[in-house]
């Protein structure tokens, strides 16, 4: 049974006591948090002269500018071409696992994970009625020929939900080859790979680990979560999809994403202006 959380302050709750460092969650330490920071960004949006359109509906796939920073940085950081187009913004790792939960499976249709795997994932799929079937993992990363032959014995999920780098709760990576193999697999039985990418940008010896969409290779069956979570702070409730224009599209088509007007329109012109700035970029080396 699940142990429940506690409430640890008005904004924040916990597994433990505070005389505990919990390392189970995925928490930054509050002396991290780039209150000041945000709050600059905030104000030079909000102050006199600000755009009132900052508090209007926007756009599905959040605003083209803000996309084109974000792909600058991500170039940068992750080492591999990247443009706005092949972007969408979330409200997060989470949002977006229920998005694509809706968007890419039917209730009663499988989806893989690995086995361990992120414990909260799971819940979000099970949620949507999609049963999971666990592939184990090994020093290497997820045991891809094992889930060849559950292939080859007739598995259809619809997706398989791997954490290809800092593997949550292992830390192993997925390795390259393996991550060939996989997206082979999702080309040849017609699934798609979510890689769940939080972590890209924090490597601590600043070589980033390969993205999973770097060997789709234009087959449009890889699409790569990320989030301002880990990098800036968990509040924002911000995150990205980042893939093919066709899956994309797919996602933007969801009704809520179209009745809402995107996700976090304000937070995302906030955090833009904090990448526009450089002070996320310094606030990430401050990380690693």
């Amino acid at each position: 049974m699940t142990k429940p959380t506690v409430q640890m302050g008005e904004l924040i709750q916990s597994h433990a006591g505070p005389e505990v460092i919990n390392l189970a969650l995925g928490q930054p330490s509050p002396r991290l948090l780039p209150l000041e920071r945000i709050a600059e960004a905030a104000a030079a949006r909000l102050g006199p002269g600000a755009d009132r359109l900052v508090l209007q509906y926007g756009v599905i796939e959040g605003p083209e500018s803000f996309r084109e920073a974000l792909a600058d940085l991500m170039r940068v950081r992750y080492r591999y071409p990247i443009t706005a187009s092949e972007l969408l913004v979330t409200g997060g790792i989470s949002s977006a696992l229920s998005f694509v939960s809706q968007v890419f499976a039917r209730p009663g249709q499988p989806v893989v994970c690995s086995d361990p795997t992120y414990f909260l994932a799971a819940g979000i799929f099970e949620s949507q009625g999609l049963p999971i079937v666990g592939i184990p993992v090994d020093e290497h990363g997820l045991q891809v020929d094992v889930l060849e032959q559950r292939l080859a014995a007739g598995l259809r999920p619809a997706f398989v939900y791997c954490i290809p780098s800092f593997h949550n709760p292992t830390g192993v990576e997925l390795a390259p080859a393996r991550a060939r193999h996989l997206v082979a697999l999702a080309e040849r039985y017609d699934f798609l790979v979510i890689a769940d990418e939080p972590y890209v940008m924090l490597s601590a010896d600043g070589v980033p680990p390969p993205c999973m969409v770097s060997y789709d290779e234009g087959r449009a069956r890889v699409l790569s979560l990320g989030s301002f979570s880990k990098i800036l702070a968990p509040g924002l409730r911000l995150g990205w999809l980042h893939g093919a224009a066709p899956l994309l599209e797919r996602f933007a088509a969801h009704g809520a994403l179209r009745s809402g007007g995107g996700l976090n329109p304000l937070v995302t012109s906030i955090v833009h202006g904090v990448i526009a700035s450089g002070e996320l970029d310094r606030h990430i080396d401050l990380l690693c």
